[in-house]
């Protein structure tokens, strides 16, 4: 499946590398030269980067909307995203549209033309206090049609592992895929030699019903 994203954005990146673990073919679409620089450096090299105006009917087409299964928009407005994801739809004929809406009471509106609205105010889960066992966590985007939920959790900052662990080391399912770290306001992409340590926010990629199995994963580390 093709899936193209307006907004390279700290929730496309983690995004992106859910979905490729998923066999889907990913393009991001950036304006902003030093994002793009960084996405470049941040994602696998089979992820097209498109510079330009998400908005743009031309850009999308560079992008290749015209042959997208999925258009993601994840920009930090919600009328630049209304706008990118009509074009979508009424220029290239999108199958499924999805689009992050900060405003609630902006979803009818979403709804009523056929994107399916993301409100972060609904799909943030329970918050625990961070110094609780168990850390705290917050879906970030759930993709119905895949059942996946991306998620981010932060660690406790008393971990049973004082020192951190390897990423390799960690007993997880094949319900759960740690895709990457953020720390100190970076993200890092997941590899065997990276170490989890207290405080970190984990970025994981859980099967939709699985997400207490990452709770319970996190209270053992």
């Amino acid at each position: 499946m093709l899936i193209v994203i307006s907004g390279g954005s700290t929730t496309a990146e983690y995004l992106v590398s859910a979905m490729l673990h998923k066999g889907h073919r990913i393009v991001v679409i950036e304006e902003d030269r030093e994002q793009i620089e960084h996405l470049s450096e941040a994602l696998p090299s089979q992820v097209l980067i498109v510079e330009g105006d998400g908005c743009d009917s031309t850009v999308q087409l560079d992008a290749g909307v015209d042959d997208a299964d999925m258009f993601v928009a994840l920009m930090g407005h919600d009328d630049t995203n209304l706008v990118a994801c009509e074009i979508a739809m009424t220029n290239f004929r999108v199958p499924r549209c999805i689009a992050t809406v900060n405003s609630p009471k902006n979803e009818r509106i979403f709804k009523a033309v056929g994107i399916e609205p993301v409100s972060s105010t609904k799909i943030i889960g329970r918050m625990i206090d961070e110094e609780a066992i168990v850390g705290s966590e917050s879906a970030v985007l759930s993709l119905p049609e895949g059942d996946l939920v991306t998620m981010a959790v932060k660690l406790p900052r008393k971990m049973h592992n004082h020192d951190g662990i390897f990423v390799k080391d960690i007993p997880y399912s094949k319900h759960i895929k740690i895709v990457g770290v953020a720390r100190n306001g970076q993200i890092t992409m997941v590899h065997n030699s990276l170490t989890l340590n207290p405080g970190d926010t984990v970025l994981a990629a859980v099967k939709a019903g699985y997400e207490e199995e990452l709770h319970a994963l996190v209270a053992k580390l």
